[in-house]
């Protein structure tokens, strides 16, 4: 995604920075910035009650300050980014999942962004979103491989402690099991977690 927003900077002419950020209740729940002073700017809007990009998210529509000098819709942000040079913006909005998410070009220029500004906010965000959708994939790809490793490894130090057990009371797999439970059951513990207890506390033959 970083380099996304690089992308977006570059490719947009009298760009100096790129924020994007996906909104949910009406406050922005996740943020990414080109550039580090864009952090004053955000920290402090997620207290006012609203922004451009807040606006975008809350209409859908795209939203153009050419001049944020003399620009009087949202006055506290705009007293913001002034005190950080910035002078224009676009910001673009799409729905991901049902919730808005929103990508913000800024120039240090009044009117310094050109007219399809918004448009390539928009690409980048329809980009980001396939960027998105991998790696959400990847995590449960991941996520699922380290639940089956972990349910392996459990079954296999179950059925060592269950071979212990059957060792040292001459009983069957089943008496095996259920006494594991009954320990499990004392120890408030699952009976994976009894079976790694005995199994690391059994005496050495």
């Amino acid at each position: 995604m970083r380099d996304l927003l690089d992308q977006a900077r570059s490719r947009t002419p009298g760009c100096c920075a790129v924020s994007t950020e996906v909104w949910r209740g009406g406050r922005p729940t996740a943020r990414l910035t080109s550039h580090p002073d864009l952090g004053q700017l955000h920290g402090a809007s997620r207290l006012l009650t609203d922004s451009p990009m807040r606006t975008a998210a809350d209409t859908l529509l795209p939203v153009r300050v050419d001049d944020i000098l003399v620009d009087q819709r949202w006055p506290e942000f705009c007293a913001t980014a002034l005190r950080l040079g910035l002078r224009s913006l676009a910001s673009a909005v799409i729905l991901r999942d049902g919730y808005p998410v929103t990508g913000t070009v800024y120039s240090l220029r009044p009117r310094g962004l050109p007219g399809y500004a918004t448009s390539l906010a928009t690409a980048m965000l329809h980009e980001g979103g396939i960027v998105l959708s991998q790696l959400q994939a990847y995590a449960g790809l991941r996520r699922e491989t380290m639940n089956l490793t972990a349910a392996i490894a459990a079954r296999e130090v179950v059925e060592q402690a269950k071979g212990f057990l059957m060792h040292a009371r001459n009983c069957d797999a089943d008496e095996a099991y259920a006494e594991l439970r009954r320990t499990a059951r004392e120890g408030n513990m699952r009976v994976s977690e009894a079976a790694r207890w005995l199994v690391t506390t059994r005496p050495v033959s």
